[in-house]
């Protein structure tokens, strides 16, 4: 299943997608508890999104990962991913902002800890979450 999802959204970028949407609702930490995601799925995800980034900068993208603010944090819970504030202004939406850093990246950055649902929303606190996987 891994290697299908990776093939699918590294043809996806190569064919020109700049933002990906990754989330693993089935295998969530509120589904299936912390025990089992810790063993099971969060380093199935971990890799997943290890290779998507890798993908894209094989592909000399710069893209945009975005990770369901679901994965990204139990991510972050089980200490294989960090994340940081990237301050932006405030009066935009939150796919705009999504377009500014993708606009802005040099290498292909990973953002967080929001649901991408809300992309027409007006944020109220101005910064995205950047990701940093850990290991």
């Amino acid at each position: 299943i891994r290697r299908q999802r990776q093939m699918c959204i590294s043809e996806g970028l190569k064919r020109g997608a700049s933002i990906i949407s990754y989330g693993d609702p089935v295998g969530a930490m509120g589904v299936i508890g912390p025990k089992v995601y810790r063993a099971f799925s969060g380093p199935s995800s971990w890799r997943i999104i290890k290779g998507i980034i890798k993908g894209s900068k094989d592909g000399g993208g710069k893209g945009l990962l975005h990770l369901c603010g679901k994965t990204s944090t139990a991510l972050e819970k089980i200490e294989l991913a960090s994340s940081y504030p990237i301050e932006i202004d405030g009066s935009m939406t939150y796919g705009q902002a999504l377009l500014g850093q993708l606009d802005q990246a040099t290498k292909p950055l990973v953002i967080g800890h929001r649901c991408i649902k809300g992309s027409l929303d007006k944020l109220v606190d101005p910064h995205l979450w950047g990701i940093d996987l850990i290991g």
